[in-house]
Protein backbone atom coordinates (compact mmCIF):
# COMPACT_ATOMS: atom_id res chain seq x y z
CA UNK A 1 0.00 0.00 0.00
CA UNK A 2 1.09 3.78 -0.19
CA UNK A 3 3.43 5.11 2.09
CA UNK A 4 1.37 7.87 2.70
CA UNK A 5 -1.71 6.06 3.56
CA UNK A 6 0.30 3.42 5.79
CA UNK A 7 1.60 7.13 7.54
CA UNK A 8 -1.82 8.14 8.07
CA UNK A 9 -3.26 5.07 9.01
CA UNK A 10 -0.91 4.90 12.00
CA UNK A 11 -1.85 8.56 13.15
CA UNK A 12 -5.10 7.82 13.76
CA UNK A 13 -5.41 6.48 16.79
CA UNK A 14 -3.66 9.31 18.03
CA UNK A 15 -6.07 11.69 16.67
CA UNK A 16 -9.57 10.14 16.66
CA UNK A 17 -10.74 13.41 19.17
CA UNK A 18 -9.40 16.41 16.41
CA UNK A 19 -11.63 17.17 14.18
CA UNK A 20 -9.62 19.53 12.03
CA UNK A 21 -7.22 16.73 11.67
CA UNK A 22 -9.38 14.26 10.66
CA UNK A 23 -10.89 16.50 8.46
CA UNK A 24 -7.46 16.98 6.89
CA UNK A 25 -6.79 13.20 6.65
CA UNK A 26 -10.24 12.67 4.45
CA UNK A 27 -8.90 14.93 2.35
CA UNK A 28 -5.72 13.20 2.00
CA UNK A 29 -6.98 9.85 1.94
CA UNK A 30 -9.56 10.77 -0.68
CA UNK A 31 -7.13 11.99 -3.01
CA UNK A 32 -4.63 9.08 -2.21
CA UNK A 33 -7.63 6.83 -3.16
CA UNK A 34 -8.00 8.84 -6.94
CA UNK A 35 -4.48 8.12 -7.47
CA UNK A 36 -4.87 4.19 -6.01
CA UNK A 37 -7.64 3.52 -8.32
CA UNK A 38 -5.40 4.90 -11.22
CA UNK A 39 -2.89 2.70 -10.61
CA UNK A 40 -6.01 -0.56 -9.79
CA UNK A 41 -6.51 0.87 -13.56
CA UNK A 42 -3.67 0.88 -14.84
CA UNK A 43 -3.40 -2.87 -12.98
CA UNK A 44 -6.48 -4.31 -14.73
CA UNK A 45 -5.18 -3.20 -18.62
CA UNK A 46 -2.17 -5.05 -17.75
CA UNK A 47 -3.65 -7.69 -16.73
CA UNK A 48 -6.41 -7.97 -19.74
CA UNK A 49 -3.27 -7.27 -22.12
CA UNK A 50 -1.23 -10.25 -20.96
CA UNK A 51 -4.14 -12.43 -21.66
CA UNK A 52 -4.56 -11.48 -24.92
CA UNK A 53 -1.03 -11.97 -25.63
CA UNK A 54 -1.65 -15.33 -24.09
CA UNK A 55 -4.79 -16.00 -26.19
CA UNK A 56 -2.87 -14.89 -29.34
CA UNK A 57 0.17 -16.87 -28.83
CA UNK A 58 -0.23 -21.20 -29.42
CA UNK A 59 0.64 -23.28 -27.31
CA UNK A 60 2.82 -26.35 -27.79
CA UNK A 61 0.57 -28.40 -30.19
CA UNK A 62 -0.67 -25.65 -32.14
CA UNK A 63 -3.91 -25.28 -30.27
CA UNK A 64 -4.86 -21.75 -29.13
CA UNK A 65 -5.63 -21.72 -25.36
CA UNK A 66 -8.29 -21.67 -23.50
CA UNK A 67 -9.90 -17.96 -22.23
CA UNK A 68 -9.98 -19.39 -18.66
CA UNK A 69 -6.44 -20.75 -18.96
CA UNK A 70 -5.27 -17.20 -19.92
CA UNK A 71 -6.64 -15.40 -17.78
CA UNK A 72 -5.32 -17.25 -15.20
CA UNK A 73 -1.96 -17.52 -16.58
CA UNK A 74 -2.48 -13.72 -16.76
CA UNK A 75 -3.34 -13.05 -13.00
CA UNK A 76 0.28 -15.00 -11.96
CA UNK A 77 1.98 -12.86 -14.62
CA UNK A 78 0.96 -10.00 -13.35
CA UNK A 79 1.29 -11.30 -9.70
CA UNK A 80 -2.81 -10.80 -8.97
CA UNK A 81 -1.47 -7.13 -8.73
CA UNK A 82 -5.50 -5.42 -9.86
CA UNK A 83 -6.90 -7.93 -7.39
CA UNK A 84 -4.83 -6.91 -4.30
CA UNK A 85 -5.45 -3.15 -5.57
CA UNK A 86 -9.41 -3.91 -5.98
CA UNK A 87 -9.11 -5.20 -2.27
CA UNK A 88 -7.04 -2.19 -1.23
CA UNK A 89 -9.05 0.44 -2.86
CA UNK A 90 -12.07 -1.22 -1.02
CA UNK A 91 -10.77 -0.90 2.42
CA UNK A 92 -9.32 2.55 1.67
CA UNK A 93 -13.09 3.75 1.13
CA UNK A 94 -14.04 1.42 4.42
CA UNK A 95 -11.58 3.75 6.27
CA UNK A 96 -12.64 7.00 4.50
CA UNK A 97 -16.39 5.81 5.79
CA UNK A 98 -15.49 5.06 9.09
CA UNK A 99 -13.49 9.05 9.22
CA UNK A 100 -17.25 10.86 8.42
CA UNK A 101 -18.94 9.10 10.94
CA UNK A 102 -16.43 9.58 13.89
CA UNK A 103 -16.78 14.07 12.08
CA UNK A 104 -19.91 13.62 12.31
CA UNK A 105 -19.86 12.44 15.86
CA UNK A 106 -17.69 14.66 17.38
CA UNK A 107 -19.98 17.45 15.44
CA UNK A 108 -23.22 16.26 17.20
CA UNK A 109 -21.04 15.83 20.64
CA UNK A 110 -20.15 19.90 19.96
CA UNK A 111 -23.26 20.74 19.15
CA UNK A 112 -24.52 19.07 22.19
CA UNK A 113 -21.98 20.43 24.57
Amino acid sequence: MNPEIETLLKQIDQNLQNPDWLTDTLVKLSQELYWHNTKTAQAQLAEDTETIRLLNSNVPDGKKMAVSEAQTRAVVITQNEYSARKIQAEAIVELLQSLKKKIEYLTFERKQG
